[in-house]
This record gives structure tokens, C-alpha cells and sequence, in this order.
């Protein structure tokens, strides 16, 4: 009997820690598409990027770009007005900033007769830590070894790895890219999660580390962002949710502010 109870209490406890608030996706297929803000601004020294899209019913229907936006960053009185390039289907700053910390930054996007704004303060990264590679089954191949921890109680990350293999093999695919989030919540499914077919490359491959601070808003969104996507397919997948965005009158996406550190690994 004793057993019987733990086994309850246990799976109470599972249940309690997979909950989630649930609602349906924020866009049906009787809506109007909706705006899609993608802006993540760093403490680097360029022309800062932002992409605008409309929203999809599907990930199989083709992302349409929006470039016909008017997009400006204010800071105090300084203002960077963006400019959509047509090479990138992006809209770029004028001139080139770095974010800075203790500001805030305002963005303001006029599109269609509506004006949608967020606000920003610079998200603070901690070192980059050690990342490693292991051999992949009994093949020539590496893969990154799970090292990045999914969570950690005092910091939120987000690192973006692309690998590269072109100068070992001209014929395609010689790229790739994966993420890794670290967060200081936990759900459950990260520990539980579906089978991640990570990149494999060859040994002498180069590895571009990249990575980002988030702060409390832009971890809980792509937290969301993951539950939704990455962790789906687990067996404590909790229903679909609206990601909680801050973008204002009722688009869709993100507007944050990031430090970021840079590496360059050799895989061997």
C-alpha cells in the first residue's frame, strides 16, 4: 500500500510541474494575418537588424516578408530610423550603434495605419562555457556534446551555433545551425523531451559560438516559444498557448536588447 501512495504522490507531482496555462494559437484561419516582429538588438558596434513578416495558420505555408514598414529606435532624444533592404529582406539601421546598458530603448513601428511599439533594456550574458564534441555512434562524424545546461537557477541564455565545413568540403551541405536556451524555470518536458537530431560534422570543422543574455520577458517568450515548437511530442506536452510577446496592439513576436559574446571553436 505504501507503494501505491508513493506512486501517487509522485505522479501529482509530475503533474503539478508540467502545468501550463493553455489557450488556442493567437491566429485562426478566419483571421486576418497579423504582424510578426523578429528585433534583437546587441551591445555591438553595427547596423542592427530587424525582420518583419506576416503571420502563417501553418509552418508549412511560406513566410511573407513585410517591406513596406517605418521603423525607427529612440534612446532619450537619439533616434536610429531603419531602412528595409531588399538583398536581405531585412530592415537595417541607418547608421551603425551598440546598445548600451542602463537605457532604455523604444521601438516604434507605423505600418497599415496602425503604430505598434515595445520597449527594451539590454539583457546582460554570462561567460561562455566550455563546449565540447564527441564522436558520433561508431562513424567519422562529431556532434556537439550536451554540455549547455537547459537550466540554471541565475542565468537565461540563449546560444546560436553555427558550424562550418566548406573548407573540407566544397559540395553542399557544408553548414549548419542549432540553438540552445537555458533557463532559470523548469517544465518538465525538458527533461523529457523528443529525440533532437543535432548537426553532425567532420573533425576540423569550424564552430561560430554565439551567445546572447535574455532577460525575464524574452526567456519566458521563447521558453513558450519552445514548448510549443522543440518540446512538442514529449509525453507532458501541455495544450498550445499564446507566446507572451510585448509587442503592442495586438502584433505578434519580440523586441529585446542583448549583450552577446562571440568564439571561435575548432571540432576535433
Amino acid at each position: 500500500m505504501r507503494d501505491l501512495y508513493t506512486i501517487i504522490i509522485l505522479a501529482s507531482i509530475l503533474i503539478l510541474l508540467c502545468c501550463e496555462e493553455s489557450a488556442n494559437w493567437p491566429i485562426n484561419a478566419d483571421e486576418t494575418a497579423k504582424l510578426v516582429v523578429d528585433a534583437n538588438l546587441t551591445d555591438e558596434s553595427k547596423r542592427q537588424s530587424i525582420r518583419l513578416s506576416l503571420s502563417t495558420n501553418s509552418l508549412q505555408e511560406e513566410v511573407v516578408a513585410v517591406s513596406d514598414a517605418v521603423i525607427s529606435v529612440r534612446s532619450g532624444i537619439t533616434v536610429y530610423p531603419f531602412l528595409f533592404d531588399l538583398n536581405s529582406s531585412q530592415y537595417l539601421s541607418i547608421d551603425s550603434f551598440a546598445v548600451q546598458g542602463n537605457l532604455e530603448y523604444d521601438l516604434e513601428i507605423k505600418w497599415r495605419e496602425h503604430t505598434y511599439s515595445a520597449r527594451s533594456e539590454l539583457a546582460t550574458v554570462a561567460p561562455i562555457g566550455d563546449i565540447a564534441f564527441r564522436t558520433f555512434g561508431n562513424t567519422d562524424s562529431l556532434v556537439i556534446r550536451d554540455i549547455i545546461p537547459s537550466y540554471l537557477a541565475n542565468e537565461q541564455a540563449w546560444h546560436d551555433l553555427q558550424i562550418d565545413w566548406s573548407h573540407l568540403n566544397e559540395e553542399p551541405p557544408n553548414r549548419a545551425q542549432t540553438y540552445y536556451f537555458t533557463f532559470s524555470q523548469l517544465h518538465i518536458s525538458q527533461f523529457i523531451q523528443p529525440n533532437i537530431d543535432r548537426p553532425r560534422f567532420p573533425s576540423g570543422s569550424l564552430v561560430y559560438v554565439r551567445k546572447y543574455g535574455l532577460s525575464e520577458a524574452h526567456a519566458a517568450f521563447l521558453r513558450a516559444s519552445q514548448i510549443e515548437t522543440e518540446w512538442n511530442g514529449s509525453f507532458f506536452y501541455p495544450h498550445p498557448e499564446n507566446l507572451p510577446g510585448n509587442i503592442s496592439n495586438g502584433a505578434l513576436g519580440f523586441f529585446s536588447t542583448s549583450a552577446v559574446l562571440t568564439d571561435t571553436l575548432l571540432a576535433l
